[in-house]
């Protein structure tokens, strides 16, 4: 897990293959949505799937070449312009 300071003035925490979700710093864990968390479990496999389910073939091509090279990351950032915002 990185962190790094962002452009909107606050922080990314960056996660890859190995990190655990139990590690992402408490101002950041209220971007985790149960829907984040089941993805992370797998995501390749989650992506995979609906690769696998869409009629749209060019997206089908898309997905199946971004989890075809084995790395991804989950990037969670908060920024303050004028507020808090997540993404």
């Amino acid at each position: 897990m990185k962190l790094q300071k962002n452009d909107g003035g606050g922080t990314s925490v960056i996660l890859g293959e190995g990190d655990l979700l139990s590690t992402v710093p408490e101002s950041h864990a209220d971007i985790l949505t149960p829907e984040i968390q089941a993805v992370f479990e797998n995501p390749a496999h989650f992506f995979k799937e609906i690769a696998r389910r869409t009629p749209i073939a060019n997206l089908c091509r898309y997905l199946d070449e971004m989890t075809s090279g084995g790395e991804w990351h989950l990037v969670l950032a908060d920024t303050y312009m004028p507020v808090r915002q997540t993404i």
